[in-house]
């Protein structure tokens, strides 16, 4: 299975196969990432047996994992397809003006991955059948689930 990081802003990938992969902005790294906040040696990353670990190198800036607020520690975490992991920065891009220089990326594999074509949706909408519309209530904060009766 082959994973990657996708730049949240840019989609640039880095390709994760299997073995260690050392990050950051010194040309000592197998992966040279020029971010933003990214330090020399910022982190290691260990794909073996179809599971990813990351350990931050005692960087500068740290690294950030979920839009969760404190940094990850200095010791390996298991990540998965779909986290977001940004080096040295708390944001992963959703915020108006991020730049496209703050080092985040989601977690992808090759083997799930997909894109969405919305080619033949109308500008944009879906027709949603009315009889099925009353499984989409709370979506709206105020909005009741439809009375039983």
């Amino acid at each position: 299975m082959g994973y990657y990081l996708k730049h949240v802003m840019t989609g640039y990938r880095v390709y994760l196969n299997t073995g260690i992969h050392l990050l950051g902005k010194s040309g000592a790294c197998n992966v040279v990432l020029t971010y933003d906040n990214m330090s020399d040696i910022h982190a290691v990353v260990v794909v073996r047996n179809g599971r990813i670990f990351i350990k931050d190198l005692e960087s500068i800036h740290g690294i950030y994992l979920n839009f969760k607020e404190h940094r990850l520690g200095s010791e390996f975490y298991e990540i998965f397809v779909g986290d977001d992991v940004a080096f040295g920065v708390a944001t992963f891009g959703q915020e108006l003006g991020t730049p496209l220089t703050y080092g985040c990326f989601t977690v992808r594999s090759e083997d799930s991955d997909f894109d969405l074509d919305f080619s033949d949706s109308e500008d944009g909408f879906f027709d949603f059948d009315d009889d099925d519309s009353d499984q989409f209530y709370g979506i709206n904060e105020n909005e009741e689930p439809p009375s039983s009766t």
